[in-house]
């Protein structure tokens, strides 16, 4: 995971509400004041390809969760080949949500917990799932996947 921002703010050194400076804070309380507080970050996934022949991705549906709550879904166009024998190639997906939206869903300390505990900086772990769709490419067909796959990583402090 990388870029973690909240209302354009960085916030992968940010262990306290104390922490912010008087700029950070005035970002985050001008984006409340305008009615949203965007959260957004990239969550690479590294994909491996256990077969002989090099594999093909052309599409890649997501729904990204944190913990059990979706915090947005979103779709990648682009080729992407993983090299055959074992080889990885990693897929950036940019998640991008508004925490306002999802305070409707969670209690507000639920909240600060996710986004200080993704920030590596809470004391338990958050666990962050992005269930994907992938469209492959058999000659030159796009064959979609039947389904979702899900992958699903715990981040905790010192861990990201």
């Amino acid at each position: 995971m990388e870029n973690l921002t909240l209302a354009g703010v960085d916030i992968t050194k940010i262990v306290t509400t104390r922490d912010y400076s008087l700029e950070q804070t005035g970002k985050i309380t001008k984006s409340i004041l305008q009615g949203s507080l965007p959260l957004s970050f990239i969550l690479n996934v590294e994909v491996k390809n256990p077969n002989q022949n090099n594999a093909s991705l052309n599409r890649l549906e997501y729904i990204a969760l944190i913990d059990t709550t979706q915090v947005a879904t979103g779709s990648l166009e682009e080729h992407i080949v993983i090299p055959a024998g074992g080889g990885i190639a990693t897929i950036p997906l940019t998640v991008q949500t508004d925490i306002l939206d999802l305070l409707k869903k969670q209690p507000i300390n639920t909240l600060l917990n996710y986004t200080l505990n993704l920030a590596d900086n809470g004391n338990r772990p958050v666990r962050v799932s992005v269930k994907i769709k992938p469209w492959i490419q058999i000659g030159a067909r796009n064959v979609e996947y039947p389904g979702y796959l899900t992958i699903t990583k715990d981040f905790s402090t010192g861990h990201q």
